[in-house]
This record gives structure tokens, sequence and C-alpha cells, in this order.
């Protein structure tokens, strides 16, 4: 019986089966000020968190294109598990307004990959979206990854003070397995990924 008194109360029930409105109303108000308190303090943040893949953007060049192909295969699986999408500046299609797609797909970006050959350091095309890719690391909106794929002097460049692949510099195309490099490096970004938020990462 009194349980009941205190639930009537709560919706605002007299004991004559009238219901206060006003008294349903305050207990609304209360019930959702609390919410939003709750709500503030960041206590549903994490079960009402929306993920989504970490967008990598990986610039390259043409003659390299053999190992960007066996990169692509080796990311395959963080994209399976959702962790990554993967695009690359060879992907945009003929007839695209080159530029314009360049700095769309490099703004979208949480990691930009810099495919580093001779080949590339030697193309004014590759040397343009490496500097767009700085600036975008040096606002803190992305984080730029050299990937290190033949020998070439890139440490005397503005990339030698970022954190590179694979990790001790050694270009993968004088490892014993070009796949035991790319293995590596896959490992690398999925560590990367699984720790770092989605909001674009700066430069550790």
């Amino acid at each position: 019986k009194y349980f009941q008194v205190i639930v009537n109360y709560v919706i605002g029930i007299d004991n004559d089966g009238k219901v206060h409105h006003n008294t349903g109303i305050l207990i609304g108000k209360h019930f959702f000020s609390k919410l939003q308190v709750r709500i503030s303090k960041g206590w549903f943040k994490e079960s009402m968190a929306i993920e989504r893949p970490c967008h990598i953007f990986c610039c390259s060049v043409q003659e390299d294109q053999e190992i960007l192909q066996k990169l692509k295969a080796h990311l395959k699986s963080l994209e399976h598990d959702r962790l990554i999408t993967f695009q690359t500046n060879l992907d945009i299609s003929p007839g695209a307004e080159w530029d314009q797609e360049i700095d769309r797909h490099l703004d979208m970006s949480d990691i930009i990959f810099l495919l580093i050959s001779s080949n590339f350091m030697a193309s004014d095309i590759g040397f343009d979206e490496m500097n767009k890719a700085l600036i975008r690391q040096k606002k803190g909106s992305a984080r730029v990854i050299p990937i290190i794929i033949s020998p070439t002097d890139w440490r005397n460049t503005p990339l030698g003070k970022l954190l590179c692949l694979p990790r001790d510099g050694t270009p993968v195309s004088q490892w014993q397995s070009i796949d035991n490099a790319l293995f590596s490096i896959t490992g690398e970004i999925r560590k990367l990924v699984q720790k770092a938020p989605t909001s674009n990462p700066a430069d550790e």
C-alpha cells in the first residue's frame, strides 16, 4: 500500500485518482536535468560514440605501382576489420580535376602515406603532394607517414623529422623479403589505428 502511494506521488496521481500534471512535469524536468548532467560529464560518451574507420590516403608515383599493389594487398586485412579505408592518388579517375581531387582526399584523410623512392622525390607532382601533406601535419589535422620503399636521400628533407616505416628506415626493397617488410608495416599501422582516435591524429 505504501509503495503504491509513493508510485502515485511520483507520477502525479492523488488519492482520488486525479492526475496532477504539474507534479509529473516537475518530476520529468528533474529527470531530464539529471540526464543532461550525466551526458555533459561524458557518462554516455563511450556507449554513444560512433566509430568509423581511419581514412588513409597514399601518395605515390606510377613507377612504384608494383610495391603499392603489394602494400594494398597486405592492408586489406585492416579494411576487412573495418579499421581503415585506403585510397591512393593513382586511384583518381582519368579526366578528373587532378589538383582538386588530390586536395579533397588529403583534406579528408586521417593518415597520409608517402611512398618514398628516388622516383617519388624526383617527381614534381610527388614533391607538391608531399608539401601539401606536411601542411596538414603541421596543423595537426592529419598524420604523415613516409614509407621508405627504395634508397633515396629523404633524411635531409622535412620528412627526416617524421617517424617512418619500416621503423629503422631500411627501405622495403632492401629487405630479404618484400612481403616481410610490408607485413611489418601493416602490423605497425594496425597498432596505430587501434589506439588512435579517428579525429585526424597529429604526429606523436
